[in-house]
């Protein structure tokens, strides 16, 4: 539900709008993940999909909770906006790369899971069409229970394609707003306030269940050094190459782009 309500914060519209900036935003991306990667492959000796993974988990910003955050950020609404942007448009990007680099190993793989994929983003708006004109006539209100059954049974089988259940749920979540003109019950305020008080539910969850994964092993000092080491290079970094971005792209303030950088930080 947390990813089904970020594909539903998405703003086709705004995004055509802001391409040109998106488009160099996102080269910026893909240089900071082709500079983590090989960092982290010189620095961990890892192969370079496990790089890439780790450079993901780094530098990609968490639509999610930025989405949630944004209104105790004090940011103009120009300024909120471009935060959601840019964090959805990263977003995507990083969905994809993980694609490619939990199939890279083999083409047959890659080939038919993004047959796959590309079958279940042609197939949902028919499914959602379906259900509008059939179902919802005779079952009113069921719009939410719709919309979350959905997306647990495309994360379920994105989930078994090897790409993580997010991946599904994020397509159902950005589908629905694609139909946004045709199916508008789809994505009323009210439905959008249901799925978010439901992710706000589960969200503890999620991470109790991730913790469980976790032991005092884990925590050494080499582990706990990397950290320390991120928080004071990587994520620095980070801020500052958003800010210079948005100053060349934008004109905007390095002191003003700083405060669109910063809110993009949390992974």
């Amino acid at each position: 539900t947390l990813f089904l309500h970020a594909g539903l914060d998405v703003d086709i519209g705004e995004l055509r709008s802001n391409a040109r900036v998106l488009a160099s935003h996102l080269v910026l991306q893909i240089a900071l993940l082709s500079i983590g990667t090989i960092a982290a492959s010189l620095v961990f000796g890892l192969d370079t999909r496990p790089a890439l993974l780790v450079a993901l988990a780094v530098l990609t910003p968490s639509t999610g909770f930025i989405l949630d955050a944004l209104p105790s950020l004090a940011l103009d609404a120009d300024a909120q906006r471009w935060v959601k942007t840019k964090a959805i448009a990263s977003e995507i990007f990083a969905l994809l790369a993980l694609f490619v680099a939990v199939h890279s190993t083999s083409v047959v793989g890659l080939a038919s899971a993004s047959l796959a994929l590309v079958l279940m983003v042609v197939l949902l708006p028919a499914v959602f069409t379906g259900f509008v004109r059939f179902v919802l006539p005779y079952a009113p209100k069921s719009e939410f229970t719709f919309l979350v059954v959905v997306a647990f049974v495309c994360a379920f089988l994105t989930l078994r394609l090897g790409v993580y259940y997010l991946v599904g749920a994020f397509v159902v979540g950005v589908t629905a707003v694609r139909m946004r003109g045709s199916l508008p019950v789809l994505v009323s305020p009210h439905v959008l306030g249901a799925i978010e008080l439901f992710a706000s539910f589960f969200v503890p969850f999620y991470f109790f269940k991730a913790g469980t994964h976790l032991t005092t092993a884990d925590f050494t000092f080499a582990s706990l050094g990397v950290g320390f080491f991120l928080l004071l290079f990587v994520l620095p970094v980070r801020v500052v190459a958003i800010a210079l971005h948005r100053k060349a792209a934008l004109g905007e303030p390095v002191r003003a782009g700083t405060r669109v950088g910063l809110a993009l930080l949390p992974t």
